[in-house]
């Protein structure tokens, strides 16, 4: 084997080995605390049937790192008020959105899932979105907690001092940004990582096209004339 053949070999040894698996989902942003604990206070979420104060959403903004992602699962810690606690039953739907950014607030929904939420009290709420919806290296999105009709309850803080931009809006009107000493809200964002930069596979294709010449050039001088 050639130095350049070891060299091409050595490079797609690295690249295989530190590509993430395409079935294994990597947590993204989390701000649980240990165990996907949370503290008992929050902001309100309110569905159009409540009525009490106005239909209620919240949203909470975060950052990628340097792949690219393909979203699996996004978890929200939430309350739902029971009917000891508030006039309304409080379970119902509530819609979970990953949206892009436009001047600091949620824009446009890249995916959405409902969940018919069943339970009293805080709770851990899983929406899956398999994958479908990618997500750009070093952006900003937001994951959006949409109330529906029944749902009385609240998104929870997070544990952990953890703080970014978090926004709300009512009657599905504009966002507004909330009070920024407030703690962000919890939540965890899981996905399955892209392949490579293009800067890698840039260095592999020279890589690959050395090697391919050096046994090209070996192969013609075994048939030149003595």
């Amino acid at each position: 084997m050639t130095s350049s053949s070891r060299l091409v070999l050595a490079f797609i040894t690295v690249l295989v080995v530190s590509v993430p698996s395409a079935t294994r989902a990597d947590v993204v942003f989390d701000n649980f605390g240990p165990g996907m604990s949370f503290p008992d206070v929050g902001r309100i979420l309110q569905g159009e049937s409540v009525g009490n104060i106005a239909n209620v959403d919240q949203a909470a903004s975060f950052i990628t790192g340097a792949n690219e992602v393909f979203v699996t699962d996004v978890k929200l810690g939430i309350y739902v008020d029971s009917p000891t606690n508030s006039p309304f039953d409080g379970r119902g739907p509530l819609d979970i959105i990953i949206a892009t950014d436009a001047a600091g607030l949620p824009n446009a929904a890249l995916g959405t899932r409902t969940l018919n939420v069943n339970t009293y009290l805080g709770q851990v709420v899983d929406a899956s979105f398999g994958g479908a919806v990618h997500l750009d290296p070093f952006t900003k999105y937001w994951i959006i907690a949409d109330a529906k009709t029944t749902f009385d309850g609240a998104w929870e803080y997070n544990p952990i001092n953890d703080f970014g931009p978090v926004a709300g809006r009512s009657n599905n009107g504009p966002w507004s940004l909330q009070n920024a000493n407030d703690p962000r809200l919890v939540f965890q964002v899981s996905g399955r990582l892209g392949v490579p930069e293009p800067a890698s596979m840039g260095i592999l294709a020279t890589l690959v096209g050395m090697g391919c010449f050096g046994a090209r050039k070996k192969r013609r001088s075994l048939i030149l004339p003595k």
